[in-house]
């Protein structure tokens, strides 16, 4: 029996075991707003925002109607009478 150095010394390897499955990944849930209508896309493909323009800003494009509409409820605001 020759005397072995560290260089030729080898341990046993341990039982070999199966590697962790791979986790699924979540899937993106697609909220009704998003089906509603068109959205941009950020770099990564996901929907961010809404392309249509938002009603809530403050200037608005409304025909005759819809502006005399709005001129009284505005003013029916002021008085308190709504």
């Amino acid at each position: 029996m020759s005397i072995l150095n560290a260089f030729q010394i080898v341990r046993q390897k341990g039982t070999p075991t199966p590697a962790e499955e791979a986790r699924k990944r979540a899937q993106a849930h697609i909220t009704a707003a998003a089906r509603a209508g068109a959205r941009a896309l950020d770099r990564n493909g996901r929907p961010v925002v809404p392309l249509a323009p938002r009603a809530s800003s403050s200037l608005l494009i409304e025909n005759a109607a819809q502006s005399k509409a709005a001129a009284h409820k505005r003013q029916a605001l002021l008085k308190g009478s709504i």
